[in-house]
């Protein structure tokens, strides 16, 4: 599997329904093998919403679709 570049600007965007929080981020070195390819939004609990216990990440396109 192919991954982003060190470099690479994605959008994170909390996964709870209707919660507006996002953030660009930057992929940096050590986390440049977590991002799959083609990666534009990952969605996930943002720290307001963990409540110590974190969801998984889903990776999205520039489509909308979900990768992996």
């Amino acid at each position: 599997m192919k991954y982003l570049e060190i470099g690479t600007t994605v959008t994170l965007a909390c996964s709870v329904n209707k919660c507006p929080r996002k953030r660009k981020y930057t992929v940096q070195s050590g986390d440049e093998n977590t991002f799959p390819e083609g990666t534009v939004t990952v969605r996930m609990k943002c720290p307001w919403h963990t409540d110590g216990d974190f969801d998984s990440e889903q990776y999205y396109d520039k489509d909308g679709n979900e990768i992996g």
